[in-house]
């Protein structure tokens, strides 16, 4: 596996909120990717709004 051989993992995807990029790093990740959680607010926005309406 990679991490055996001490290539670096970038994590991407998905990682909506800060405590799923704290678990990449803590399971051995080098670096998370963030994209559309800070890229699209209204993503996020509509996230919030789904979550608060149900």
């Amino acid at each position: 596996s990679a991490l055996k051989e001490d290539v670096p993992v970038i994590a991407e995807g998905r990682i909506w909120e800060p405590r799923q990029a704290r678990k990449c790093l803590d399971l051995g990740a080098f670096a998370t990717v963030v994209g559309t959680a800070i890229t699209r607010p209204w993503v996020v926005t509509r996230r919030f709004v789904d979550a608060i309406d149900a």
